[in-house]
């Protein structure tokens, strides 16, 4: 299946994702793509696309990183959330 990012590339969250916790919120920003792929999964499910996930790490706008953030979301999910406008690839 064909994603709509790639490894490097660089999108922009135009609104917050709650969390679970208000500590585990996706803040608005910019966030790169720093691996593709499905983590917990073996087997024919390692290439599903439904279990596939992107890993992002929060940049600034300079693109150094922030430590404190490293996480993942559902590739097809943030695709949809890039078709609804609340994510923008710069």
């Amino acid at each position: 299946m064909n994603f709509k990012l790639k490894v490097g590339d660089v999108c922009k969250l135009k609104e917050v994702i709650p969390g679970i916790h208000k500590c585990d919120d996706w803040k608005t920003g910019l966030y790169r793509v720093k691996w593709i792929g499905a983590t917990m999964c073996y087997g024919s499910d390692k290439n599903d696309p439904r279990r596939q996930s992107y890993n992002f790490e929060k940049i600034k706008k300079d693109g150094t990183v922030y430590k404190s953030f490293c996480n993942g979301y559902n590739c097809i999910a943030w695709d949809k959330k890039i078709d609804a406008g609340q994510v923008e690839v710069v």
